[in-house]
């Protein structure tokens, strides 16, 4: 089909710089090639995972918001983000120091009503908010019987809100020393200074589709005018996944890997789903029973389980662990944060102890002590874990596995 004829032709992008002379870069080179970011800017860039130019392109923010027109501080309720247009009250600015915090407290009036407004570790603000110049304050609003109060609200002058009003704002994931204006800026360096090639996906195929041209999306994702566009937008960025994603599919079935040590059935799974107080939904069953024939294969198993919160994806999960160690080998099982790890090291824990199962799980993550890690690290060399539950640290150097079989994240 359309799809599979795809999968072929699909290459990698390059973007070409138009001056005196044609430079061709490729999307993978380092983002410190890209104009205005230096070293600085690009190690904290790399502490969002943003490497090169592809990532800094596909870093897509979550959500995006709407600038509206300011609103009448008297018709705004508790606990709502709002935009209030305000003029500083002379001599109502106060600095003050609690330990490592400096606390800058204004008063703004908005239209005859008092605004108390609380800022950290900006005490310059002195020299940027000046009496009698209206500002807009766009922030978390809280209301109770001493009055309207704001923590580190966003300040604009009137003109710059203007321009933005109205408009859709996205915001990104990011770290200390990030801002959404420094991606964006970034974003737009690399749209003005470069020239596309051409789509991958032919013209036919993208009406065929129902989508917009690449470039058309990433420019759109991130410089949103409007709703229905931005949806437009994710609709081609989420094509491209699930493409990608259909072609490491295609490379995995034409390029398997040998597995050493085929794994064999075991009785310890079957005990275990016996056991549980609830019976597996058909859904878990049948992808369990896939997961199983293909852990007997001869060769390694590549495969994505998908469902919503709560379908049973941690269950089947600790099945195939089970299965794994059942066989004398080592599984891991890497969260995107700690808190998660942690919660699935608790959970396996308590299966292990209630079921009498055969786990001897080990919980390794960043914040821990290099006591604690130096003791897991140790374990897991000489085999005495056989289940590894974390976060990046499960693949940081140090960690040496005794006889690892299966990976899941």
């Amino acid at each position: 089909g359309l799809i599979d004829s795809l999968i072929w032709t699909y290459q990698p992008f390059f973007i070409k710089k138009s001056s005196g002379m044609e430079i061709i870069m490729n999307f993978y080179d380092d983002i410190i090639n890209v104009k205005g970011i230096g070293e600085k800017s690009a190690e904290l860039f790399h502490k969002l995972n943003i490497n090169t130019i592809s990532d800094l392109l596909f870093h897509i923010p979550k959500t995006f918001e709407i600038f509206v027109k300011p609103k009448d501080i008297k018709k705004c309720t508790d606990q709502e983000v709002v935009s209030v247009l305000g003029r500083l009250k002379p001599n109502s600015f106060q600095t003050i120091k609690r330990g490592k915090y400096t606390i800058t407290s204004i008063v703004v009036i908005c239209e005859n009503t008092s605004l108390n407004i609380k800022f950290f570790h900006m005490p310059y603000l002195k020299k940027m908010i000046l009496p009698n110049t209206p500002y807009i304050f766009r922030g978390l609003i809280h209301i109770d019987k001493f009055g309207y109060h704001m923590v580190h609200p966003k300040v604009y002058k009137t003109e710059e809100y203007e321009r933005i009003c109205g408009h859709l704002q996205p915001i990104y994931t990011l770290t200390k020393g990030i801002t959404n204006h420094a991606v964006q800026k970034s974003v737009n360096t690399v749209m003005h200074d470069f020239t596309f090639p051409e789509d991958f996906l032919p013209e036919t195929d993208i009406r065929q589709l129902g989508l917009i041209p690449l470039r058309e999306a990433i420019k759109i994702i991130h410089f949103p005018d409007c709703e229905e566009n931005w949806i437009n937008a994710r609709k081609r960025l989420v094509f491209n996944e699930f493409l990608e994603f259909l072609i490491q599919t295609k490379q995995t079935e034409k390029n398997s890997y040998p597995f050493d040590k085929q794994l064999i059935a075991v009785a310890d799974t079957n005990r275990f789903i016996e056991a549980l107080p609830y019976n597996l939904t058909s859904s878990q069953k049948k992808v369990w029973n896939e997961i199983e024939e293909d852990l007997q294969k001869d060769v390694c198993m590549n495969r994505l389980v998908q469902g919503d919160v709560g379908s049973g994806k941690t269950i089947i999960a600790f099945l195939a662990l089970l299965f794994c160690v059942a066989n004398g080998r080592q599984g891991s099982l890497m969260a995107p944060t700690e808190v998660l790890a942690k919660q699935h090291f608790d959970s396996l824990s308590e299966l292990t102890k209630k079921f009498h199962l055969c786990f001897k799980p080990v919980l390794l993550v960043g914040s821990m002590s290099l006591k604690d890690k130096k003791k897991a690290h140790l374990g897991i060399e000489d085999g005495t874990y056989n289940v590894i539950i974390g976060t990046q640290a499960l693949i940081q150097n140090g960690v040496n596995y005794h006889d690892l079989a299966l990976v899941k994240s």
